[in-house]
């Protein structure tokens, strides 16, 4: 297992080497992960930044390879509520702009999956060919996914820019008592 400290938007790793892209990305509803990413930028600057990732995903990713991206159906923008007295926040579609983020990146779409946050992982995974020996969740945050990789016998590949973020996960993951005395996560920074 390894947790990458780097930016999904340059990921250190080579050309049509993956598996599998699984990840959960922000998405852009001002939320609070750190002070490297600002979840409450402009949705066209959002949208740039998309861009930037499903470009890496592909180009990271070999010609059979699978994507598995965990986005919203929609958002709500809090801050864009633009008359205190009405009861119902805006909301902003996320899903289809993703999905044709995707395919102009060059990757084919292949259908929609409800996900279950504590078990969609391991479904994926089963759900994926097992030829393989790669998969990355382009964007680690917590973990998980990587963790589901190394209970699955699949070599797990994280990447995420915030150490504070990788910090936390190590410690997830350590708490999870997988390994054994010879074995580590490493943290490539």
């Amino acid at each position: 297992m390894n947790i990458i400290n780097s930016d999904s938007r340059g990921i250190p790793i080579r050309d049509r080497s993956v598996d599998l892209v699984l990840t959960s990305p922000p998405y852009n509803c001002g939320c609070f992960y750190d002070e490297k990413w600002n979840d409450s930028m402009d949705m066209s600057d959002y949208w740039c930044e998309v861009d930037s990732w499903c470009d890496e995903f592909y180009r990271v990713s070999k010609p059979m390879g699978f994507a598995v991206i965990n986005v919203a159906i929609d958002i709500k923008k809090k801050e864009r509520r633009r008359n205190p007295h009405r009861t119902r926040v805006p909301v902003e579609p996320i899903a289809l702009p993703w999905i044709e983020k995707m395919k102009i990146s060059g990757w084919d779409y292949r259908g929609s999956h409800l996900w279950h946050k504590f078990h969609d992982p391991e479904n994926v995974y089963y759900h994926t060919p097992r030829n393989g020996t790669h998969k990355m969740p382009a964007i680690s945050g917590a973990g998980t996914t990587v963790v589901v990789a190394r209970k699955l016998g699949r070599v797990g590949i994280g990447c995420e820019i915030s150490i504070e973020t990788i910090m936390k996960s190590l410690f997830y993951i350590n708490q999870m008592d997988m390994f054994t005395d010879n074995e580590t996560v490493d943290m490539t920074v």
